[in-house]
């Protein structure tokens, strides 16, 4: 494609010259798009055993017995269902008692239920103390309300969020500022140094592959053209691959009532004619309306979900009204038909 690649180390020496293996090269502009990296906590006898993260637990070629995972977010809540359905032992650790704490909370406790229906066990409030290895076995001491208890495994994966991969980079040497999240950026995805632009999980904003995708075409559109596009106006979905889905866009109930004195929350089953020929009726669709009845966010916890949340988000972004949703034709039977069902059965109690 006629693009340059260099591979090797990289860091700025001033905000239009980048030093790669010692080469130097300039620039008029650069993107900084250089991702993130698992976090590790600051545990001193972690480092004495061969722990996993989301990068290297695909190198195993044999299934542990017994697996503890440090986290439960999303990659700790996929792995963790995805392991145990091949037959290790789960033990899920938190210092609290939800999971998925970006999700909607009806959402994240129904998960949480089907996963323990499923034989995961969550360690909740707990506060890991040390890890020690015991030949192929790894004893692990944590505290629960005081009283140390001790747990055997044979791996351990940490999965307690991501950082920005920042470190080697001197950004300071181009006056790029960042915090603990990722590099600061305005709305345009420039940094605080003018020429110089960020973009995908280094900015620490939304962390997936679409997001980093579609912002690296708003940095470059930025930087090219006279017309700015701005990520304030783009709605973000995204979805957790567990089974069965969940999907959000928008903003969470507990969000909208702190923003809105007054909200509608529409709740339809996953129980219509589709679901139930595929034997898959555990789930919901929850779609959250202001006081004038504009979709401000939506959740989906079903087979398919992360499907038909783009038909949310599709009215979101283009600021479709529910009457016309609610007048679309979606075929039967689908899974995306709860979306329509959703709308006209709360249109029509306002009749």
């Amino acid at each position: 494609m006629g693009i340059d690649v260099y591979p090797g180390r990289s860091y700025f020496i001033s905000k239009n010259i980048l030093s790669v293996n010692g080469e130097e090269i300039s620039s008029k502009y650069f993107i900084i798009c250089t991702g993130s990296l698992p976090t590790i906590p600051p545990i001193e006898t972690l480092q004495n055993v061969p722990y996993l993260t989301n990068e290297n637990f695909w190198d195993q070629d044999e299934l542990p017995l017994r697996t503890l995972i440090m986290g439960a977010g999303p990659i700790g809540i996929e792995l963790g269902q995805a392991l145990s359905r091949l037959g290790s032992e789960i033990y899920i650790a938190t210092r609290s008692d939800t999971i998925l704490k970006k999700e909607d909370d009806e959402i994240a406790f129904e998960m949480k239920k089907i996963l323990m229906d499923e034989g995961l066990k969550f360690l909740n409030n707990i506060h890991i103390k040390q890890f020690e290895k015991d030949g192929s076995q790894i004893i692990v001491q944590y505290d629960k309300n005081g009283t140390t208890v001790e747990l055997v495994v044979d791996a351990v994966l940490v999965a307690i969020g991501r950082k920005p991969n920042i470190a080697v980079l001197d950004l300071k040497n181009a006056g790029v500022e960042y915090k603990k999240e990722g590099i600061i950026v305005n709305d345009e995805l420039k940094t605080t140094t003018e020429n110089i632009y960020a973009c995908g999980d280094v900015i620490g904003k939304y962390l997936f592959t679409h997001a980093a995708s579609y912002y690296a075409e708003i940095a470059v559109n930025n930087i090219l053209k006279m017309e700015k596009i701005t990520i304030s106006q783009i709605v973000m979905p995204w979805v957790t691959f567990t089974d069965p889905e969940i999907a959000h866009v928008g903003m969470t109930e507990k969000e909208a009532r702190e923003k809105f004195v007054d909200i509608n929350i529409l709740h339809v089953d996953a129980t219509l004619d589709r679901f139930r020929t595929e034997n898959a009726t555990k789930g919901f669709i929850k779609i959250i309306l202001d006081k004038n009845d504009t979709i401000i966010g939506a959740h989906a916890l079903g087979a398919h979900a992360g499907e038909y949340i783009q038909n949310l988000t599709l009215a979101m972004q283009h600021n479709i009204t529910i009457q016309q949703l609610s007048r679309t034709i979606y075929p039967y039977p689908t899974f995306s038909e709860i979306v329509k069902k959703a709308f006209s059965r709360y249109l029509r109690t306002k009749t």
